[in-house]
Parts: structure tokens; C-alpha cells; sequence
């Protein structure tokens, strides 16, 4: 991830929402949450796994979550203790392992179907 270079565009947006955390975070207490409407103009500019990488990059203090409202994207954002941010980080991390372990068993699962198929077809003869 480090070797993604951020365009223009991208940087600028980032900054832009980084002041925003900031100035909230000045007077946010553990708990508060904050949304912010991506608009159609700028929904588009960042993936939400790169949004969220840069956040959780930068902010120690914050997780933030993108859902779909009524065809509108809002950025959740909210404030949490260190402690709860890395216990998220160490559960997103599990549920990412788990995630790899079901897709490696899928590639199992059809690796023994191609060899079933390829070692034990009839002749149509």
C-alpha cells in the first residue's frame, strides 16, 4: 500500500477532510460521531479502501465506516480510545485472515474438481 502515489485531486481531498477531522476532533469526546456527505462530485475521487487506510494510517483515534443512505455515500466517523482502535484493527485483521482461509479453500475445492474432471472423463467412444 505504501507504493500508491495519491494524485492531485486525491491529495487535496484528503487534506480537505483531514482539516474537517481535525477541527471536530478538538471538541469531540470518546463516543461522538461525526458524518460527512461525499457528494457526487467527490464520492468517486478515493475507494473507500484506500479512504479508510489513509485515516486509520493518520488518525489513531478515529474508525470510520462509508454507507450508502438514500443513493447518498456518508462518511461515519468516530471517536475511540487507542485502545479501542487497536483492538478494531486487531479484529478487522482476524476477519480478514478468516476471509483469506475461506477464498483458500475455494481454490482447493476447485482444484480438485479440475483434476476430478481431467483424470476421469470417460471416452465418448
Amino acid at each position: 500500500m505504501s507504493n500508491y502515489r495519491f494524485s492531485i485531486s486525491e491529495q487535496n481531498f484528503l487534506s480537505f477532510l483531514f482539516e474537517k477531522i481535525n477541527e471536530w476532533l478538538i471538541t469531540a469526546h470518546i463516543g461522538d460521531q461525526m458524518q460527512y456527505e461525499l457528494h457526487n462530485n467527490n464520492r468517486e475521487i478515493l475507494n473507500d479502501y484506500l479512504l479508510h487506510f489513509e485515516f486509520r494510517r493518520c488518525f489513531k483515534t478515529i474508525w470510520t465506516m462509508t454507507k450508502i443512505i438514500d443513493n447518498k455515500k456518508i462518511l461515519f466517523i468516530e471517536h475511540i480510545t487507542k485502545e479501542t482502535y487497536e483492538q478494531k484493527i486487531k479484529d478487522n485483521i482476524d476477519n480478514n485472515q478468516g476471509f483469506q482461509l475461506f477464498i483458500q479453500s475455494l481454490i482447493g475445492f476447485t482444484n480438485l474438481i479440475r483434476y476430478i474432471r481431467d483424470n476421469y472423463r470417460k471416452p465418448i467412444v
